[in-house]
């Protein structure tokens, strides 16, 4: 039987934690809420979070770029807002996004805080997004998630795990108001008692 060196052994265990500590501090990209239930005409809020940054210390996210997606037959995108966890002392940050595509939207940040400010500022959870969809048919649509990249203040990609990158938005036909279904009785009824005089 053959065995192998100790120096590949120990390589092959210091790759094995450098996976699992890349991972362990892997940030968490969610959207909230995780579902809704709407009629056509509403509107209905969504946030997009980021958890699990290490908070008042490196590295702080200095930079993203994503994707959200929907069926622009049931949804459309009304507003978006950025949130201030790339801005901490409120100077600005470059923001961009891009609607051209009917049922695609893709938003990217990057911040102008220095690095210091941002590693010993930013919040170990914050919102990204605010996305703001008004239902204009009925059916289902999935807002889907697709991130692009995040980076530190210097640049270099960090780890992230997008969950919840499909949430389900159900939008109902309109309901008939029950003033219709008054009217609708009163015809019948007047029909009835025309109908019954003639007899």
């Amino acid at each position: 039987m053959r065995f192998l060196p100790m120096h590949f052994l120990l390589r092959a265990l210091f790759a094995v934690l450098l996976v699992v500590a890349f991972h362990a501090h892997a940030a968490l990209i969610s959207v909230a809420p995780v579902s809704d239930d709407i009629d056509v005409g509403e509107t209905s809020v969504f946030s997009v979070n980021i958890a699990d940054v290490v908070s008042g210390a490196a590295p702080s996210v200095g930079a993203f770029d994503l994707d959200v997606s929907y069926d622009a037959n049931v949804l459309s995108l009304i507003a978006s807002s950025f949130g201030s966890g790339l801005d901490v002392l409120g100077l600005g940050s470059l923001r961009a996004s891009n609607l051209s595509v009917p049922g695609l939207a893709n938003f990217f940040e990057v911040s102008f805080d220095s690095v210091a400010q941002l590693n010993a500022l930013q919040p170990g959870a914050f919102t990204l997004l605010t996305l703001t969809f008004g239902a204009v048919g009925s059916g289902s649509s999935t807002i889907g998630l697709l991130l692009n990249s995040l980076a530190d203040t210097t640049g270099a990609a960090l780890p992230a795990t997008v969950t919840g990158a499909a949430v389900n938005v159900n939008v109902n036909g309109i309901p008939l108001p029950s003033t219709l279904f008054l009217l609708l009785a009163a015809i019948a009824g007047l029909a009835f008692t025309r109908r019954s005089r003639v007899v």
